[in-house]
């Protein structure tokens, strides 16, 4: 009769050999999803950050536009914009 956990000799002949094997199986997959699952991370990390990057710049150009309708010089609304479209792309990296 056995109780806890049973020990290898406990086991039938090949059983832990087995089960030695199905352990490596199983963390090689787990290795492969993982390996899988940090590129698509680092995937989504680029694509936000350019979609960041053109969506600042969008928002750059309509203050600028914005700025320029209202009456502020040309040079200082494009300068103004141009500072805040640098200062939201050193934050974005």
């Amino acid at each position: 009769m056995m109780s806890g956990t049973p020990l290898p000799n406990d086991f039938p002949p090949g059983a832990a050999a087995r089960l030695i094997y199905a352990d490596a199986d199983t963390a090689l997959a787990m290795r492969t999803a993982s390996v899988d699952a940090a590129a698509k991370a680092a995937q989504v990390e680029s694509k936000g950050v350019r979609f960041g990057l053109k969506a600042g710049g969008a928002i750059a150009l309509a203050g600028i536009a914005y700025d320029i309708h209202n009456g502020k010089p040309v040079d200082q609304a494009i300068v103004s914009g141009g500072v805040g479209l640098v200062h939201r792309w050193r934050l974005g990296r």
